[in-house]
């Protein structure tokens, strides 16, 4: 296994191989989430932006996708330019997390004067928030309300969970990664105790175990947060 940044270093390479003189840009993201998750050993993230993405680019990335693989590197997302700058109001999601935690590797800065529409956003986040208040309560009923079925339940929901208070931040103008300031900050805006959904972020650490005892302990203060979640953010306003 290659170190990080020879890993970092061999796909530049590939990229700049592959795109030339197209290659406006790399960064790596998700970082800050990463380290907060305790994911030291998973893929590093990177998007490349490029001025033209063909057929026979893709092949060429297909071609090198095993040796990313084997230096524990994601498929990079790459997106030609324009495409980047229309796509903001249409996955402000997606474009919120990745320009909330990255860094350039080469090139100009993506999202150098990017406004991420608040609205759009916010209107994601319930879709994000209700579909996993969905997702919970199906689940529940699927575990039979207890046992260890409900502890996969809640701990496989972390790290959507992550994501959404990530995002939740995000409307109210904070960027916060460290799971407690994420929990500390969710509970104040939906006066609820930032234990339950600290203990739920904590599983995103996949050395982290519940119990069964724990999950039945947990599960009812964390379904009542999602209810809060749903309602706060189909009324909040910018």
């Amino acid at each position: 296994m290659a170190h990080a940044q020879d890993s970092i270093t061999l796909l530049l390479q590939d990229l700049q191989r592959i795109f030339r003189a197209r290659l406006r840009s790399v960064v790596r993201y998700g970082e800050r989430a990463r380290a907060a998750a305790g994911a030291d050993k998973a893929p590093v993230h990177t998007m490349a932006m490029v001025d033209r993405l063909t057929l026979e680019d893709l092949g060429a990335c297909a071609a090198a996708s095993p040796s990313w693989h084997k230096w524990q590197l994601a498929v990079p997302l790459i997106i030609p330019a324009a495409e980047l700058a229309a796509g903001l109001d249409a996955f402000p999601r997606e474009y919120a997390e990745i320009s909330g935690d990255y860094g350039v590797l080469v090139g100009e800065d993506p999202f150098a004067g990017a406004q991420i529409d608040q609205e759009a956003l916010r209107h994601e986040c319930e879709v994000q928030a209700r579909s996993h208040l969905l997702h919970l309560r199906q689940g529940y009923v699927a575990a039979g309300g207890k046992g260890k079925p409900l502890a996969q339940l809640v701990a496989a929901s972390a790290p959507a969970l992550a994501a959404l208070l990530r995002n939740l931040a995000r409307l109210d103008g904070v960027s916060l990664h460290e799971h407690g300031a994420v929990a500390d900050h969710t509970a104040r805006r939906l006066s609820v105790d930032d234990r339950v959904l600290g203990d739920v972020l904590a599983l995103t650490d996949t050395s982290q175990r519940l119990t069964p005892e724990s999950a039945s302990r947990i599960f009812p203060a964390y379904l009542d947060a999602m209810e809060r979640l749903a309602a706060y953010v189909d009324a909040w306003r910018a």
